[in-house]
């Protein structure tokens, strides 16, 4: 891959991504938006927060990228808790809500806090 593609500029800003622990989520937000807020030079129209980019964080969401880092199907996960995969698609899209045994149970299968998933 050339340079150039790596690091993507547009209207001379940079896209980040990073993958933070959940229980440093916020804090790297607050960090970031100070960054940003305190930067005299640049105009900031071109700027978007996490929520503006992503929507708001949700146990569905979350539940969808843990089992994408496990590099799980629906269907493993679904075996590994013991639900059918349309339980566990149900959950993803927030159609189905997550109570506090499912939650134990998904945070054990996918090495994550299970509160997360509440």
């Amino acid at each position: 891959m050339s340079a150039p593609t790596r690091e993507r500029i547009t209207n001379g800003c940079v896209d980040l991504s990073y993958r933070v622990p959940v229980k440093k989520a916020e804090m790297v937000k607050r960090v970031m938006r100070a960054l940003l807020e305190d930067d005299e030079q640049d105009d900031s129209a071109g700027y978007v927060t996490p929520e503006e980019a992503f929507g708001p964080s949700s146990p569905a969401r979350a539940l969808r990228g843990y089992r994408y880092r496990e590099a799980l199907t629906q269907a493993k996960l679904a075996a590994l808790v013991g639900v059918t995969a349309q339980n566990i698609s149900d959950m993803e899209c927030g159609r189905r809500g997550i109570g506090k045994e499912m939650a134990r149970k998904l945070g054990e299968a996918l090495n994550a806090p299970w509160a997360r998933f509440l």
